[in-house]
């Protein structure tokens, strides 16, 4: 049986503490509990706490169901099989979507499974400057698909960037109304233009980390769009460009903290600015934008700040890379490279203790790939004492407590 705590902070408005932001009567959701909050409605933060408990059977309980779902690519329609039903009926479709990909990507069946669908939502999609922008379940393999196996990619991708950028005190707002005051909009520019360059730069030249499997599908994502809009000679790049750039990078540029690029949340200030950052990046690597005279920012100041970008190197640049990381591999479509299935915080007992006592355990940091599981004193240091072969991992570890 595996049990889960999963927390949540809420704030109750009361009559002593009656605010004026409409929120009055309400349970409004946070993420975390800001000093400004608890300030503000002192006595009144309430932790919601949801205790899941799921029973896990021998793996010989799953036969049946797991040889039905790997037949899933080869079912005509594509509606019809058992993994395009599982992923529609679910209630909450993470929850189907995440272990559906796992499974179809152990057994190199994610990319016919994904090609099957993504076609079969192409069938609807009238515009082609709507290409794969809903939430479909083929959109959902691909999110969960690329966090998976794209990890260890945006870590040697974007890292250094962001730390640089994380533990930088340069302001980088370009907004009139937010600016400080002392603050100077064109060296705030100066700033931001230069940790977009940087990125951007590091991100065009990152085509040979790309794993083969993310290429393999962003090959046949583009020539379905081909054959689906054959009249549009930009298309072909907008069905990877929107995936690559607007769900891949951009999210990891926004949120790294999610994905395991920094250790905790940033700050204020680091938000804004990886925010803007991440708008940018998102609009560079969209090749409709590049390819249209007037960029798709509402703001004013977005928009007379990315005419510093309207060249034609960059749109090359773009051209480029997609076209790099869409060609189709000679390589099998499975996982060579080792995926990065789980890291975080875990308390290890000490080697010949046998009590349970809190002096008798210690935090390290694991990470568990579809190789091995090492553990180290700090994110980013090398593996101290085990490595556990994906073999060995089949064997439960006694000593090993899970609080990830």
């Amino acid at each position: 049986m595996v049990l889960e705590l999963i927390p949540h902070w809420y704030y109750r408005t009361t009559n002593d503490t009656k605010p004026n932001d409409g929120t009055f009567g309400k349970i409004v959701p946070q993420v975390t509990p800001s000093a400004k909050i608890l300030q503000h409605y002192h006595n009144s933060l309430h932790q919601q706490i949801v205790h899941n408990a799921s029973y896990v059977l021998p793996s010989e309980y799953y036969g049946p169901l797991k040889t039905l779902l790997l037949k899933s690519p080869d079912v005509q329609p594509t509606s019809a099989s058992a993994a395009y039903i599982l992923g529609e009926i679910r209630r909450d479709k993470n929850d189907a979507v995440l272990p559906l990909v796992r499974l179809l990507l152990n057994h190199d069946k994610l990319v016919p499974f994904v090609t099957a669908v993504a076609e079969l939502n192409l069938k609807d999609t009238q515009d082609a400057n709507t290409i794969f922008r809903e939430n479909s379940l083929a959109t959902r393999c691909l999110d969960e698909m690329m966090k998976i196996v794209g990890g260890h990619y945006l870590k040697v991708t974007l890292k250094s960037t962001l730390d640089e950028i994380c533990e930088s005190s340069k302001s980088c707002e370009i907004d009139p109304i937010k600016l400080k005051e002392g603050d100077n909009v064109e060296n705030n520019k100066e700033n931001l233009r230069y940790y977009v360059d940087k990125l951007f730069s590091t991100i065009v030249r990152s085509s040979m980390s790309c794993p083969t499997v993310m290429c393999d599908i962003f090959y046949s994502l583009r020539q379905m769009a081909t054959q689906r809009f054959p009249n549009d000679p930009h298309v072909q790049y907008s069905a990877v460009s929107s995936f690559v750039f607007l769900r891949f990078f951009a999210v990891a540029v926004v949120s790294p903290h999610t994905f395991h690029l920094r250790p905790h949340h940033p700050d204020a200030q680091t938000i804004r600015t990886l925010t803007l950052i991440s708008k940018t990046i998102q609009t560079l690597g969209s090749w409709g934008s590049l390819s249209k005279s007037n960029s798709s920012f509402k703001e004013t100041f977005m928009c007379e700040f990315f005419k510093m970008f309207q060249e034609k190197g960059y749109i090359i640049a773009v051209k480029k890379f997609l076209d790099e990381i869409s060609t189709e591999t000679k390589e099998s479509s499975g996982t060579r490279e080792p995926v990065h299935l789980k890291e975080g915080e875990m308390n290890k007992r000490a080697q010949g203790r046998t009590q349970i006592g809190k002096k008798n355990f210690k935090k390290w940091w694991f990470c568990l790939t579809s190789r091995e599981l090492t553990y180290h004193k700090q994110p980013g240091k090398n593996a101290m004492r085990h490595s556990y072969s994906a073999m060995a991992l089949s064997t439960p570890k006694r000593h090993i407590v899970n609080q990830m």
